[in-house]
């Protein structure tokens, strides 16, 4: 549990130096990975997390990332049978907001401001969170997309209050 705790503090730690708020979204397209953990809990110690199901079609992934005001993109990279990092790059150019994209399984290319998760996590503090957030109970730490049964998903906000009274 140390490691565990260690790298998602190290995750939350990387967004913060990547310009992230308390109410500023990461978005991720990834399946059951232990780095996906790693975003979803170090997201939340940082900001809102917006996780989407990568099985969408890129329109759907691009409309729920505008919603939520992703500034941080997290993709699976380039993977044998999975086209995540293809409709990742597919709708990077429609989300101005967009500060940087974190490749889960690739390399770097900070020059186009993609960051490499395994590549850069192990520049950053383990042990305690760079910003020094003080979470309120009712500030916002997860969005989920809805099924869209009436057309595009809507977004369904969780507070951190939410999410422990429910564990």
């Amino acid at each position: 549990y140390r490691n565990l705790l260690a790298q998602i503090t190290r995750t939350a730690n990387l967004f913060h130096d990547l310009g992230l708020e308390a109410t500023d979204a990461v978005s991720y397209l990834l399946p059951n990975l232990p780095q996906t953990h790693f975003i979803l809990w170090g997201g939340q110690a940082t900001c809102v997390v917006n996780p989407i199901n990568p099985l969408l079609e890129p329109f759907a992934i691009k409309e729920i990332c505008q919603s939520a005001g992703t500034k941080v993109l997290v993709a699976l990279g380039e993977f044998p049978g999975a086209n995540i990092w293809e409709k990742a790059m597919a709708i990077r150019r429609d989300l101005p907001d967009i500060k940087a994209i974190i490749r889960i399984g690739g390399q770097s290319d900070e020059k186009e401001d993609i960051y490499g998760f395994d590549e850069v996590i192990g520049r950053y503090n383990g042990e305690s969170l760079d910003s020094k957030r003080t979470i309120d109970p009712q500030d916002i730490a997860s969005i989920f997309h809805t099924g869209g049964t009436t057309g595009t998903p809507m977004l369904a906000p969780r507070t951190h209050f939410n999410e422990v009274s429910t564990l």
